[in-house]
């Protein structure tokens, strides 16, 4: 048993849940707070156990946890160094009956109250809620008495019943409250205590409510303008059967989820309910970290979305009201988090909107709070604010609220219960005010806001911006390439500018962004422009900025380079070999580029290069690079940490940075393959980062750790990647670890790939577990499509595994010694990825693949006049002779774009149609007749001149 005690944490815990063997009869044991310590693998291992560990981490090496004695027991006994926070109780109670009304509780607190039961006597001085004459009331007397006093100010509105038969209540206050429809003005909603345990946030929202009523003539307090602009809307407690529960006795009082008996065995014990915030629709049961599908984790999402009726009934009422902003209060975390939070690191459509209201590190809305995006900690899938949302266009914040400390006052001090510590709040009036007080400033923020959500009030001056463009410095685009900008919608129509080599400004629409495959929509207020910018060839420096409602972005400028060529597969040159990880001292030049351009070529794929170290160490940018092709090959070579020169610990933030510019590129239908015996290591390592910059800009972090000296946290890569994009199951295992062991395994392609081989000079062989073996298909959909692509002799796991749109090989071609099973794995690879062997030709002239394909186009097309102010389409032809003896044939062409006369494009896009394109044998000297259309609306603007527009027609084969 374990006899050292902690007496506070400091920082957050989360509540943890384990199947475990049925108590005896009726008993129930009870809930404490421990802190586990280990090394970062073993805390991880707690994950695959069914806890959640990640809001507990509050340093290296250890996490906090709720657990019941005998869970601890379980930990202590595989090995986990764990102490419970405070005495530990042990001894076991009554296990409720499920279902039934909740008895008042026996033991009082001075200022915290339960929601439907009777409160007992206070401590010492009432605070909190009271009657008239300073009685403990419970929540729900004291909110529907000053609703009854306030009647021209509060409406009562019940939006539901709890499981247990409580009616769910919102309280609207504003001016003409019984009058004006519900939703008819615009609107911030408050609510606490989804979480049972967290008390606190009850109490603040209370204070808010009474905050309201205390200042409706208060005009210095700006209350009296809210409540006639604005409806504000407080729940009081989102979880009113499991907040009561917690007040039944010491060993309830952790208790997180609602009181639904998920075991049916009709009582109530550790491990039953649900999790409210992981039983919201949206991403619902995306992945199992993050939310669980174990009924006894205090993370368990429920059977099914919205199953439980404080969800469905608050959704419900959310969807009717639609305010314009929410806050979900939490504890301890201290944290203000806004969406999204099903994958790290990504950033709804109003992301600046709502980032600038959160604040930054050093100037956060609540004072002495971390700002975030949701992801960017730790990710959540059914989760309320996600939901709100995507789905709701609410702009949401869960504000994790400050935690416990010092001794036992007030009610803390009853028989047997733990100190004021993390979920436990001191039941003291100054500190619990203390909280509301520095909350406050931020609830007004939204409030005051609602009439305008894209022109806030902030109380720290925030600064909310009109145009966040997309910037980049290189271009591979030939001669033509999209820019992006996020904009406040309310500026209307954005038109795209740019100079080429500082010459005459040109202009050009732009369209919305439609998210791509995963990441979702444009935000509410903002949305995501997109426009092509044309006519420049390579060497030249192209000058861009947008214009919307007689505003200005700021310009960023960005060089075409000579490196782009037009192909579809680019080889992304990772090899890192400027730095010093694990290499001793800085290279000179790539040693394995050679290997795969030999390899593609062999296979008949041409392929552009991108080498990050003769880049300057910069990115490969989404847009500017990666856009321009149909399939990417990034391999690592003999790197494993990306770091700067001089960074010895961590990774550089490039490393996560080109992480995401892949992961957009794929969200946007990209492919592609990553190579390397220890590719993404950072990412399996999940490394720290400085956000802040790169060194020696901005200190280095420690591996899983922050900078010294340093405010603002670095951020841990996220294994996000692996799992959701590349196929990989979040735990690799360590399957050779020296080049001769390495030799003794042989690799065997799994269909489509055919190869066996060894590997050579390959010093570390990982082995993958595909994402569909550790997430079924049957419950998680979205991973079906991953599977091992190569497997390893002695192991069970592979050496590469796939989506459908992308491959990781734990391997090198450069490993690989022989060179036809290097084009052999080439050519599958990009077959999988859907890029064949091709020829291509531009304009009037032909091209051929001696004896295997053979493309020729005729004369050059040619419309003729257009008619100015006048609605035609024009139409002209020519014609393309085919000779392939391959198996079967694809004749396609580029994105056509538009005609342009100089810097002056056509306002609609040139269209092109084959009289066939597709053949399923051989065929000699046949005709396609090439058809191209070019619309001219009358209201459309024409230029003085010749129009023309090099196309590229490419006739490729999947069977040689």
């Amino acid at each position: 048993m374990r006899r050292v005690y902690l007496g506070a944490m400091v920082g957050a815990l989360v509540s943890l849940g384990l199947t475990q063997p049925a108590l005896a009869a009726d008993r129930a044991e009870p809930l404490n707070q421990y802190i586990v310590t280990g090394t970062d693998a073993e805390l991880k291992t707690l994950g695959a156990e069914g806890y959640d560990v990640t809001e507990g981490a509050d340093a290296p090496g250890r996490t906090g946890i709720v657990a019941t004695p005998a869970q601890a027991d379980r930990l202590e006994a595989k090995g986990y160094d764990i102490a419970p926070v405070g005495k530990e109780l042990t001894a076991t109670t009554a296990a409720l009956a499920a279902g039934i009304p909740l008895a008042d509780p026996t033991w009082g607190y001075d200022v915290f109250r339960p929601y439907a039961l009777k409160p007992a006597a206070c401590q010492t001085t009432c605070s909190g809620a009271v009657d008239a004459s300073g009685a403990p009331v419970n929540l729900k007397t004291y909110y529907d008495t000053l609703a009854s006093a306030n009647p021209t100010l509060v409406k009562r509105v019940v939006y539901g019943q709890s499981l247990n038969g409580l009616d769910l209540v919102a309280y609207k206050v504003t001016a003409n409250a019984n009058t004006v429809a519900d939703g008819g003005k615009p609107g911030v909603m408050f609510h606490g205590a989804q979480h049972a345990r967290e008390w606190i946030s009850a109490e603040v929202v209370r204070r808010g409510f009474q905050y309201y009523l205390e200042h409706a003539t208060d005009d210095a307090s700006g209350i009296p303008a809210v409540l006639q602009s604005t409806e504000t809307w407080f729940i009081p407690v989102l979880n009113p059967d499991g907040y009561d529960y917690t007040f039944q006795s010491s060993s309830t009082r952790l208790w997180r989820k609602n009181l639904r008996d998920t075991n049916g065995n009709g009582t109530i014990q550790s491990g039953d309910g649900i999790d409210t915030n992981r039983n919201f629709s949206e991403k619902w049961r995306y992945d199992n970290e993050g939310a669980s599908n174990t009924p006894s984790s205090d993370t368990y999402r429920g059977p099914t979305p919205e199953s439980e009726p404080e969800v469905k009934s608050f959704h419900e009422l959310m969807t009717r009201i639609k305010p314009e902003f929410y806050i979900d209060y939490h504890s301890y975390a201290q944290l203000v988090l806004y969406p999204v939070g099903w994958q790290v690191e990504t950033y709804g459509g109003d992301n600046p909107l709502m980032e600038s209201l959160a604040g930054t590190d050093r100037v956060p809305a609540v004072a002495g709070y971390d700002p975030d995006v949701g992801g960017e900690l730790y990710t959540t899938n059914g989760e309320i604010t996600d939901t709100m949302y995507l789905q709701e266009n609410v702009l949401g914040y869960t504000v994790e609220l400050d935690g416990g400390s010092g001794g036992a006052v007030g009610g803390t001090r009853s028989p047997g219960s733990n100190n004021p510590s993390g979920f436990v709040f001191q039941d003291r009036e100054s500190d619990v005010q203390a909280v509301f007080a520095k909350n406050l400033p931020f609830m007004l923020d939204l409030a005051k806001s609602a009439p305008t959500p894209d022109q806030p009030s902030s109380h720290i001056n925030a600064k909310i911006p009109d145009f966040v463009p997309a910037p980049f410095s290189t271009s591979y685009g030939v001669g033509s390439q999209v820019v992006e900008v996020n904009t406040r919608r309310a500026l209307g129509d954005v038109t795209v500018k740019w100079q080429i080599n500082g010459g005459a400004v040109q202009s050009g629409p732009t369209t919305e962004f439609d998210g791509g495959e995963r990441y979702g929509e444009s935000g509410v207020y903002y949305h995501h422009m997109r426009g092509a910018v044309s006519g420049f060839k390579a060497g030249d420096s192209v000058k861009v900025w947008f214009e919307a409602g007689g505003k200005t972005a700021d310009a960023f400028t960005f060089m075409a380079s000579a490196l782009g060529r037009g192909s579809q597969v680019l080889v992304l040159a990772a090899e890192d070999y400027s730095g010093t990880s694990p290499n001793a001292a800085p290279g000179t030049g790539p040693s394995y580029l050679a290997t795969y351009l030999e390899a593609l070529a062999d296979a008949g794929i041409p392929a552009d290069v991108y080498d990050f170290d003769a880049q300057s160490r910069n990115l490969a940018d989404v847009d500017g690079v990666l856009s321009h092709y149909k399939a990417v090959i990034w391999y690592t070579g003999t790197d494993d940490y990306v770091r700067d020169p001089g960074q010895t610990t961590g990774v550089s933030k490039v490393f996560d940075d080109q992480i995401i510019a892949v992961r957009d590129y794929l969200n946007e239908g990209g492919k592609v393959l990553v190579a390397g015996q220890r590719a993404l290591q950072g990412a399996w390592s999940q490394y720290s980062y400085n956000p802040l910059g790169r060194v020696p800009a901005a200190p280095q972090c420690s591996n899983t750790g922050n900078a010294s000296g340093q405010l603002e946290n670095c951020v841990q890569v996220s294994n996000d990647f692996l799992t959701y994009w590349m196929g990989a199951g979040s735990s690799r295992t360590n399957v050779a670890q020296t080049e001769a062991a390495v030799l003794t395994r042989t690799i065997t392609g799994v269909s489509p790939f055919s190869a066996a081989f060894s590997l050579t000079g390959q010093s570390y062989l990982p082995g993958f577990v595909p994402t569909s073996s550790t997430l079924a298909p049957a419950l998680f959909p979205w991973f079906a499509s991953s599977k091992g692509t190569h497997t390893i002799s002695g192991a069970t796991q592979f050496a590469g595994v796939s989506t459908d749109d992308t491959l990781l090989w734990g391997f090198g071609l450069e490993n690989v010694a022989d060179r036809a099973k290097r084009k052999s794995l080439v050519f599958e690879a990009m077959k999988h990825l859907g890029v064949n062997p091709y020829t291509s030709t531009t304009g009037p002239a032909g091209g051929t693949v001696p004896a295997t394909l053979s493309l020729a186009l005729g004369a050059p097309a040619t419309f003729g006049a257009f008619t100015p102010g006048a609605d035609k389409e024009y139409t002209a032809q020519t014609d393309a002779t085919i000779i392939s003896t391959a198996g079967d044939a694809a004749l396609t062409v580029s994105e056509p774009g538009f005609l342009a006369n100089g810097a002056f494009t056509l306002a609609e896009p040139l269209r092109v149609a084959f009289s066939k394109s597709a053949w399923t044998g051989p065929t000699s000297n046949e005709k396609v007749d090439i058809t191209f259309k070019q619309l001219i609306k009358k209201t459309d603007p024409l230029r003085t001149g010749s129009y023309s527009k090099t196309l590229t027609f490419t006739l490729s084969t999947t069977n040689p």
